[in-house]
This record gives structure tokens, sequence and C-alpha cells, in this order.
């Protein structure tokens, strides 16, 4: 049942409090305190102000009503119902409208008990009492539907539609509709929906509704144009679920020509572009999806739109860009946890562990309460790998603790044990897993547990069913069969797995599940010609993608001391630059090399060339080069940027023809005080 139906139900009751005809409803201090914590939204408030009310009156039916709703609320369920029945006890008979709204709440209650026989009398009960009110027969007919009761069903939006209300009405007529459509009766359902649709033109369900039945019977011009009428009113939900879900050719060519249609007709209505390109993402047309967001963000640059880039970056195996773009959405939005735990994700793809590490801690230190024991789970593993056991085992403790059933913490936790000589307690966490690892499908990982329990033939009886339910799991496979020394099967499993799209090749460096293979020329000529089909594939994409069109931006720049200096970020660093036409390279100097490296913002990977050294306190010596990830200024963002290291303490960051020409035509405008820049990226 919607719980948002009863919280406006409590409002309802709130503002109706003090106008009942006949009955005296509460009016004292602690009550009326409550109601208005109520239409605050103050839960805790409120609930205090009515327990406070029941000491001096506990058989004030009204408060233990509205306590049974907040409870309710809360997903208290048990208390809700206590409370509940006790409201139905005390509440007078003769306040036919709370009377009947209490008895709802138990309805809703038993309904989340998964008690539909109680729900349901409870809601024909609140219907005897105050037969004009429609949402109880909706409601109730929700719960038919649910059964398959169809005809108790229809019967019950037959009624509210001789209520000759407007909502009564068009609900009415959309259950039937959805009744007839869940009976596999499209015409009929069609013609039902048609009939809403005439009456009420602007109500998007009935376009949402119809389309879902004309996609059926594949009339895909008419379902397409359904489903943009109902996008086009307000973003209906039903309509972008079949708008993403689109797996056929014909209906998936009409709608992306639809949406450009749309986007030429409203150019200032974004929504367009948007949902494009979210089709495109959903059909993993992710090069297609990438060009459409790009259009998007010249118009509408928010961190949606950058992070919905990233990615499809991601999806393509373009880790180093999709980095790019989960940088510009923290710096859009830093106080949300999701958004580190993604750029941490992408941190760990990419090899640097410790920035991934880094990136799990902010998540957790903004604490999203819905996901922490993820989020600990993935930094756990994190230190797994980077030899951090202790400090693991107190992630995937935590990680237990909120979440006692989250079988990869006992996984992970298990082989922490193992690498510590600890094999009971590893033994007691494999041996834990199996009781909740149950099905075989993708993302299980018993068949580690199997192994690790000296029970092979097990394990790969398990990875067998995986592969049988879920055919594209081919890198557990071949880490299993790493695990139990099968070599040529681990090799054949891997090659399907990269075949299928598997592009984390710096986490094959590390993964202890392949070491039994690691060093066999097979393996390694393998991950070699793969790595170097996915590089190629990466560097096609500039070239395919339209993203390429070209564009004009402006920089502001600072005169000074005879030099063009511009604001800039290098590796998500805000650092200053010398805009230099006369320089050949890119360079910086050792105190910034050094602070980067400290820093987090340089790694050791990014330390490149014959020159490739450090001191051995662990600075960055003079002549070092360095490869520089990610320049941005003014929106215009070069990649993989080499530079060298310069002895002068003082020396600014300076950019030379280096990177000049990578950007295209340049214009210095002194009177604005503008770099002009056209680029196409």
């Amino acid at each position: 049942m919607k719980q948002k139906i009863l919280l406006v139900a409590v409002a309802i009751m709130c503002c109706t409090m003090s106008f009942a005809k006949g009955v005296q409803r509460p009016q004292t201090y602690n009550f009326q305190r409550g109601m208005e914590a109520l239409r605050s939204n103050d839960l805790q408030q409120a609930l205090d102000y009515f327990n406070k009310e029941l000491k001096d009156n506990p058989k004030c039916g009204y408060s233990h009503a509205m306590i049974s709703s907040i409870r309710f609320k809360r997903h208290e369920y048990g208390m809700a119902l206590t409370a509940a029945n006790k409201g139905i006890r005390y509440m007078p008979k003769a306040d036919k409208e709370y009377l009947s709204w209490i008895y709802s709440v138990r309805a809703e209650v038993y309904a989340n008990l998964k008690d539909t026989a109680a729900a349901i009398s409870d809601f024909s009960q609140a219907i005897k009492i105050e037969p004009t009110n429609c949402r109880y027969y909706e409601n109730r007919a929700d719960l038919y539907f649910w059964q398959g009761n169809y005809n108790k069903a229809d019967a019950d939006y037959k009624k509210m539609i001789k209520m000759d209300e407007n909502d009564a009405v068009s609900m009415g007529y959309m259950g039937i509709g959805r009744n007839l459509k869940e009976q596999n009766q499209e015409d009929d359902a069609i013609a039902v929906f048609t009939k809403v649709i005439s009456l009420y033109p602007d109500y998007s369900s009935g376009y949402s509704f119809r389309a879902e039945c004309l996609l059926r019977q594949k009339k895909y011009p008419e379902a397409v144009n359904d489903i943009i009428k109902a996008l086009e009113i307000d973003d209906d939900q039903k309509a972008y679920y079949l708008m993403t879900s689109l797996d056929n050719k014909e209906a998936f060519a009409l709608i992306q020509n639809k949406f450009r249609l749309q986007s030429a007709v409203e150019p200032n209505n974004f929504k367009w572009l948007y949902y494009q390109g979210i089709a495109l993402k959903c059909n993993e047309q992710y090069k297609e999806a990438i060009g459409v967001f790009k259009k998007l963000l010249k118009r509408y640059n928010e961190s949606t739109v950058n992070e919905l880039i990233s990615d499809c970056y991601e999806s393509l195996g373009d880790y180093e860009r999709a980095l790019q773009y989960m940088n510009h959405v923290v710096e859009m939005d830093s106080l949300t946890a999701f958004n580190y735990y993604k750029r941490g994700n992408l941190y760990a793809v990419l090899g640097d562990r410790q920035r991934a590490i880094s990136e799990m801690t902010k998540a957790l230190e903004l604490n999203p309460e819905e996901s922490l024991y993820g989020y600990y789970y993935r930094r756990g593993w994190l230190r797994l790998l980077e030899g951090q056991l202790e400090e693991a085992i107190d992630d995937y403790n935590l990680a237990i603790t909120i979440n006692p059933e989250y079988n990869y913490a006992y996984n992970e936790r298990g082989r922490a044990y193992l690498l510590l000589g600890k094999n009971d307690l590893a033994r007691a966490d494999f041996e834990k897993q199996l009781t909740f690892d149950t099905i075989p499908n993708g993302g299980s990982c018993a068949a580690y547990a199997y192994h690790f329990l000296g029970q092979d033939d097990k394990a790969i009886e398990y990875v067998y069913k995986v592969l049988k339910n879920d055919s594209t799991d081919y890198y557990l496979a071949a880490c299993v069969y790493s695990l139990v020394n099968q070599p040529d099967s681990a090799l054949y499993y891997l090659r399907k797995a990269l075949d299928n799209g598997w592009f984390q090749f710096a986490h094959l460096q590390v993964d202890r599940d392949l070491d039994n293979i690691r060093n066999l020329e097979e393996y390694i000529q393998l991950v070699s010609e793969y790595e170097a089909r996915h590089k190629a594939s990466l560097d096609s994409l500039t070239i395919i993608l339209p993203e390429d069109e070209n564009r004009v931006v402006e920089v502001p720049f600072l005169p000074a001391n005879g030099v063009t200096k511009v604001d800039c970020t290098i590796n998500g660093l805000p650092l200053n630059f010398i805009f230099d036409t006369g320089a050949s390279d890119v360079s910086l100097s050792q105190v910034e090399a050094n602070f980067m490296y400290k820093n987090g913002y340089l790694n050791e990977k990014d330390i490149i060339g014959k020159q490739r050294y450090q001191t051995a306190d662990g600075s960055i010596s003079v002549g070092t080069v360095i490869n520089l990830r990610q320049i941005n200024f003014g929106g215009v963002e070069l990649t993989n940027v080499r530079a060298s290291v310069v002895s002068n303490q003082k020396a600014p960051l300076l950019l030379g023809q280096s990177v000049l020409q990578r950007l295209g035509k340049i214009e210095i405008d002194n009177e604005r005080r503008i770099l002009k820049i056209t680029t196409n990226q």
C-alpha cells in the first residue's frame, strides 16, 4: 500500500480536526501541539506530545490513531497495529470521518504485514462507515488486484466512477483498464484508456498505459507517440520505464527520431536531449549517448549530466575519461556520499587504490545510512588488496554489524583471516557465507567459499550453475578455475570475459585469484592482446563521437609582469599557469610536483620516461618527466599531458606549445582580458 496516501490522510485530519459536527474533538494543549508538529512533519515531536496526552487521557482514541499513523510511517508495524487497535476501541462512534480513517490506517498496517484478508476486511469496514470516500475503494481494489481477484477490483472501480468526481472517475477507469491489461485483453484495455484520454487529455497515465498495450501488439508508431505525449505532459514514470526498456529496433529508431524532432520543435526544452541520451544509454549505445549528453552539457552544465557521461565512459571501459567527468560531479555536488563512492571505484579500477580508499572514507564521513555497509565492504576490499589486513577486517566487521546477511563481507573477511593464519575464523566465515549465498547467479561468491573450505569439486559445480543461470559471469569462472589450478579452463574463461567487455586490466595485476596463471606465457599474451585492442578502441572514441563539434570558450586571464596568467585545475588541484606561446613544453616547479605527489594529486604511475626516479625521501627530483592526467581551464579539458620538473623553486606552471597546439585557434582580447579559444576538445 502507498504510505503517502496515509500521510495525505493525516494532513486532512489535521485540517479538519476542529470541525466535526456533533463530536467534541480534543482541544487539550498536548494534543493541539502534537497536531502542529504533524503539520510541520516533525514526527518525533508529534509522537512525544500524543504520548503526553495519553498519560493524562489514556482513552483518547484520537491520540492512539495519530500514534498509529506515525508508527506506520516509521515502519514500526507492531506498535502501529497496537495503537490502531486502541484507536478503534476508544474512537467516538459518532465521528465517522475519524473512525473510518483509523480502520484504513490499520488496513495499511495489515497490508504491510502481508495479512491481505485482514487489510481488505478493514477497508470494507471503513467503506461501511464512510461509503463516499473513494480512496478506500481504490485501496481495497488495489488489494484485490494483487490477489488476482479482478471481478471484485472492477466492482470497486465502477463504484468510484459512479461517484462522478474527477479523480475518482479517472482512477476508476484506469483501474479497470489495468485489470484488462493484466488479463492480456489489450484491445479492451486500449478502449478504456482511450476513454480516459478523451475525458482527461492532460492525464499522462492514460497515454503511458495505452502505450504499454500498443507495444504488446507491436503497434510501434502509435505506442511511441503515446510515450512522447506522456513524457511531454509530466515526465510520466511509466512512460520513462517503457522508453528505457524498448528492445525492438523499429520502436527504438522511432523514439530516437521523435526525440530529435521534439528537440527541434522545442530547442530550449533540454529534457528531450536528456531522454534521447537516456534511451541510448539503456540500449547500451554508449558512444552515441555520450554525444547526446555532451550536446546537453553545453546548454545545461549540471552534475547529473556529467555523471551520465561518466557512466557511459565507464561502461565503455574508458575509466580515465569517466574519472574526469566524475571529478566535475564532485566539484558541483560535494555533499553527496555516493559521488565519492563512485569516484573511488573509478580510482580502484585504474589501480590507484590509496586514492580509492580516501574516497570511500569521505563517503563514509558523509554517512549515507542506506548504503553504509556497502561502503565499508568496498573500503575493506581495497584495504585487503593493499595488504592492510587488520584494517580490512575492521571494515568487514562494521559491514556485517550493519547487515548480518551480507555474504560478500563474510567471504572477504575469511580471506583476510586466511592471510593472517587465523584458519578457524576463516572457516567459520566461509561456512557462514554459504548459509546466505544459496542462489547461483551473477555476483554469487559461494564458489570461492567452497574452494577455501577444500571442496574444489563443489566450487566447480557451483560455477557451472552460475554460468547456466548467468552466462556472462566469465570472470568468476576464470578466477575459480585458476584457484583450483586448472589453467586451461581459467584461460578459456578469461578470454571469454575479455571478449564480453571486461576491461579492468589494472585489477588483473593484483587479483590473487589469478596467481596460478599470471606467469604463463599464454596469460601474458592474452592480456597484452586485449589491452592493446581496448586501447585502440578508446583512441577511436574521439573520432567517432559527435562531441568534436567546434565550440568557442572564453577564458579570463590576468596580466602580471608581462605574462598571461590563467586559473586551472591539474588532476583536480586548483592552480594557475602562464600561457606562454614561446615555450615548447609544459613545466612545473619541484615544489609543486612534490606537493601534488604527497597529497595524492600525482601517483607513481604518473612518473614516466627514462628519467623516472625519486629521491630516498619519496620526493620527485629535478628533470623527472611526469604525466598530468587532466588539465581543465574554462571548461576546456585536456588529458594525459607530459610535463617536466624544473629546479627553480618559484617557477610557475608553464604551458607551452605541446598543449597550445591541442587547443585549436587562440585569440587574445587584451581589452576584455579574455582568451578566446575555438576548440573541438
